[in-house]
């Protein structure tokens, strides 16, 4: 997966959090009690969800779209035979051969096109999806929450990142829930990853074999 938003998806998750510690402090003004900001920010922490997963599972899908050709000549280039001569003429007159012969669409745009959007659309809405919340959950298992108090008079950057709730997350809890979302966003959508690169093999099956008569009757 390419680096598409990742810069963005951390602003988006900073920009949240401000939110929240400026709804807590709008609640408590208007004298809204613990049940009342529960509630709400639980809605908020579900639309949260919904929205990142919606925007990060429409941007891989098109991502992945966009690039399938690159992704079928990919995988049609690996599955020939080292003996064949078309691994002779090099990657970029291979993929001008198939343009040639079967057309960019039907050659290189259409074969795992449809699987391919669906299996990286799908994991790019479970990791960043949830990723925030499995952190958290991280977080909260983890550390002992403890009042977080401001010194004015020592301001100094860290690794260590204060939450709303007192909580503190590290590197360690970013890295154990981006490994946790992605194994499952990767387990999930394996399906879908391998139809497309058996269908995207298929093509150069057929493609090999039709060579293959061609010399024969020479």
């Amino acid at each position: 997966m390419s680096s598409f938003d990742y810069t963005i998806e951390l602003r988006a998750f900073e920009e949240y959090h401000v939110m929240r510690h400026r709804l807590r402090h709008r609640l408590t003004d208007f004298g809204g009690g613990p049940k009342e900001y529960v509630a709400t920010e639980q809605r908020g922490v579900a639309h949260q969800t919904a929205l990142t997963g919606l925007a990060a599972g429409t941007a891989a899908a098109m991502s992945s779209g966009l690039g399938n050709p690159l992704d079928c000549l990919k995988v049609r280039w690996q599955v020939l035979p080292t003996h064949s001569y078309l691994t002779q003429k090099g990657l970029i007159q291979f993929g001008a051969d198939i343009i040639r012969k079967e057309g960019l669409i039907e050659g290189l745009w259409k074969p795992g096109l449809s699987a391919n959007m669906m299996g990286m659309g799908m994991s790019a809405a479970i990791r960043f999806g949830h990723y925030e919340m499995v952190r958290d959950a991280l977080v909260r298992f983890t550390t002992t929450q403890t009042p977080h108090h401001h010194n004015n008079n020592n301001m100094h950057r860290s690794t260590i990142t204060p939450n709303n709730d007192g909580a503190t997350k590290s590197g360690y809890h970013m890295l154990g829930a981006g490994i946790l979302v992605g194994s499952v966003g990767y387990m999930v959508t394996t399906p879908f990853h391998l139809i497309k690169t058996r269908i995207q093999a298929d093509r150069a099956a057929a493609m090999t074999s039709q060579h293959a008569g061609k010399e024969l009757s020479v």
